[in-house]
């Protein structure tokens, strides 16, 4: 990715959020929880998608990509 004079490079890291087993935490849930101590490390969330729900027992998966600037 070009950078233009004057931007810091960013870090980027994929995350992928899923259900446990029969709904007990939820995709979303988990992705609650976790956002809340990847915000107080400096990370936003840059992009979130839906991937739909795996093959064993319908789990529902989530993926964020989070993003922060490099110090």
């Amino acid at each position: 990715m070009p950078q233009t004079q004057g931007q810091r490079p960013i870090q980027r890291t994929i995350k992928f959020y899923q259900s446990s087993l029969l709904w007990f935490n939820s995709a979303v849930g988990n992705f609650m929880r976790d956002h809340k101590k990847m915000e107080a490390q400096g990370w936003q969330v840059a992009h979130y998608a839906f991937l739909g729900t795996t093959a064993f027992f319908l789990r529902r998966v989530i993926a964020v990509t989070y993003e922060r600037a490099i110090q």
